[in-house]
This record gives C-alpha cells, structure tokens and sequence, in this order.
C-alpha cells in the first residue's frame, strides 16, 4: 500500500498568478435563458444554458446547473438574460 499522506506533504499547492486569476474573472460562465421564460416557468435543460457574459456581471455559476433544473421562476427571462438567485422560489 502507499501512503498518500507522506506524499502529499511533498506535493506543493498549485497557485495562480494574479494574470490568470483576472483572465478567469473576465471570462467568466453564467447560467443564461437560452429561450424566453416566463415567470413561474420550471427551468428546464432547453431553457437554459451556460455563456460567458460581460465582466462585473454575475449570476449562477455553471457548477449549479443541475441544482436549477426543476427550480421555479420569479420573474420573466428573455434569451441571454442572467439567471439570478434572487429570482427563484
């Protein structure tokens, strides 16, 4: 057996430079309305997708995608518009 413990005191901690890091923060991902929703529409997999959007915008990010489907809306989406957390019940 290997003892992943005393290997992983030797590996080092993976760190991103302040470049990366605000290339990451421009090119963001946002969960977006893919077709019009109408408010109290259920978020579904053709009603939504996943885009990058305009830097100091933000919203759902594309790792909660799963937990959104099935979720109820609080307010009308046109196509590309941000899906919000403040907008769902």
């Amino acid at each position: 057996m290997i003892n992943f413990s005393f290997i992983w005191k030797w590996i080092k901690k993976k760190e991103v430079s302040s470049l990366v890091q605000a290339a990451r923060d421009s090119f963001l991902r946002y969960i977006v309305a893919i077709s019009p929703i109408a408010e109290g529409d259920i978020f579904l997999k053709n009603n939504i997708g996943v885009k990058r959007t305009m830097p100091g915008v933000a919203g759902i990010t594309p790792k909660d995608f799963d937990n959104l489907l099935g979720v109820v809306s609080d307010k009308k989406y046109d196509v590309d518009d941000i899906i919000s957390i403040k907008n769902l019940r």
